[in-house]
């Protein structure tokens, strides 16, 4: 997966945050680990649906030990990997 720009770069290699943030999407969308995901691509277009998109929180937030306020959960959230990204970089930051 390419990195989101608005992420400071850490070098060339992803951080472990990174790699487990795409291995739960990949999961979770049911796409091949060898499958890059373009981080502007609407998730949408990988298969995302509801039922998805609340276990995609979930793994999310069991990994990280974050919680998605009820309120921040919303259909734009998960417009991209981007934009999912963003939501939860501002938790674990």
């Amino acid at each position: 997966m390419q990195r989101p720009t608005d992420i400071e770069p850490t070098g060339s290699e992803p951080t472990d945050i990174e790699k487990d943030f795409e291995k739960i999407l990949q999961t979770n969308l049911g796409l091949p680990a060898d499958r890059s995901l373009d981080h502007d691509t609407p998730l949408a277009d990988y298969g995302l649906d509801s039922l998805t998109a609340v276990n995609i929180v979930v793994d999310l937030e069991q990994r990280f030990a974050v919680t998605f306020p009820d309120d921040r959960i919303m259909f734009a959230m998960f417009h991209s990997a981007r934009t999912l990204w963003n939501a939860l970089s501002e938790l674990i930051a």
